[in-house]
């Protein structure tokens, strides 16, 4: 066995100070430590469940749909940098022919295990992004692949993945929409409901059958007004409901990112980052679903100037959501964590617990990350 030792450490049980965790053979297997109800100072050394996000299309310069194992060991590798130990690959709005290529490829990665990518984040997954969303509401998407919901290709695409599609994003208004949701439900798949028309009564009747997501809430849908209030106040406020959000500054304002926690609180938030290929690389030219992107100034946009997803990473976006929302460490840990696990499906990840696999992120206060660890494995960041 080996250990670990930390200042702090965030459990599902709370806080413990003074804490040595014990790993074997990448499992935790041992956690010894003072429960604290201190205020944790802005210099201490706290260990945190390591990242989990539902939402990479990439990053290094490689994308899911680049379909080979070589992009897919660089968007890995290029995440657990920014503390990501567990990730879904996902894909975007295209031909389906360009989908199963993309969806084999993860397969094939996963079915790997451990020794597809060392030092890389684990893929846990798949999320499914399109192409069945509405033509009113692409964001970056490639509006020219976009189509209504069709069950035989929802099949199709679940065969092709070997049943590793974990989530997937759908325009849920569509009447055609709803076998699919159904299979879901069944088949403990999420539901995320995105590039939207859906307004808040309809949402609302979904919710009261089951559980949905919101992809990247605010964009891709209607927004808020006072007398039209549209979808976001029920993935809000619904308990069924739980929203992606984008803690980057320019999907969201950090005034509205801080509005959204309070208003649904961190059991019902989980921290994307929506990233694509810019990720980790810097300003320049990339492509996104066939398109062209260009980073720059912290933003990818497409050459029309709509926002192409982020160069965001998962220790950026735990830094903003913990100095935008003032929120404690326990909050940051299920919003950059636990959820996202929970939602997939994987007690095993996503927490500091016995039996859990031993990821972790190390972080100065909950605000700057110093280590990650895979595995019971600190990787070079």
């Amino acid at each position: 066995m080996t250990t670990l030792d930390a200042a702090f450490a965030v459990t599902p049980q709370g806080i413990l100070a003074r804490v040595t965790v014990g790993i074997s053979d990448g499992i935790i297997t041992h956690i010894s430590g003072d429960p604290t109800h201190d205020v944790i100072p802005n210099d201490a050394d706290v260990l945190l469940p390591g990242f989990v996000d539902v939402h990479i299309h990439g990053g290094g310069g490689a994308d899911t749909m680049d379909a080979t194992p070589e992009a897919l060991q660089t968007i890995c590798r290029a995440h657990a940098k920014r503390g990501t130990t567990s990730l879904l690959a996902t894909t975007i709005t295209h031909g389906e022919a360009e989908i199963a290529r993309a969806l084999v490829n993860v397969a094939d990665a996963i079915d790997a295990g451990a020794a597809f990518c060392h030092g890389g984040a684990r893929i846990a997954g798949i999320h499914l992004e399109g192409p069945f969303i509405h033509p009113l509401r692409p964001g970056a998407q490639p509006k020219e692949h976009v189509r209504v919901p069709n069950h035989d290709e929802w099949l199709r695409h679940i065969e092709h993945s070997r049943g590793n599609i974990k989530r997937v994003t759908i325009a849920a208004e569509y009447a055609e929409a709803r076998p699919i949701i159904e299979w879901c439900w069944k088949n403990n798949v999420t539901v995320t409901v995105g590039h939207t028309t859906i307004g808040g009564d309809q949402l609302a009747a979904l919710l009261s059958e089951g559980p949905l997501d919101a992809t990247h809430l605010f964009n891709a849908m209607d927004p808020i007004h006072h007398r039209k209030p549209g979808p976001v106040p029920t993935f809000l406020t619904h308990p069924n409901a739980m929203a992606e959000l984008i803690a980057d500054g320019h999907h969201v304002h950090p005034d509205v990112i801080k509005m959204a926690v309070a208003a649904a609180g961190p059991d019902h938030i989980m921290a994307i980052t929506d990233a694509m290929a810019g990720m980790g690389q810097g300003d320049g030219d990339y492509v996104l679903g066939g398109h062209p992107v260009k980073v720059a100034g912290g933003k990818a946009l497409l050459l029309d100037g709509t926002l192409a997803g982020s160069i965001l990473g998962m220790s950026d976006a735990a830094a903003n959501i913990a100095a935008w929302t003032c929120c404690d460490l326990i909050s940051l840990a299920k919003m950059t964590s636990t959820n996202a696990a929970d939602r997939i499906g994987r007690t095993d990840i996503g927490r500091i617990a016995l039996g859990a696999k031993a990821d972790f992120v190390r972080m100065q206060g909950g605000t700057t990350h110093n280590a990650t660890i895979i595995g019971g494995v600190s990787i070079d960041i």
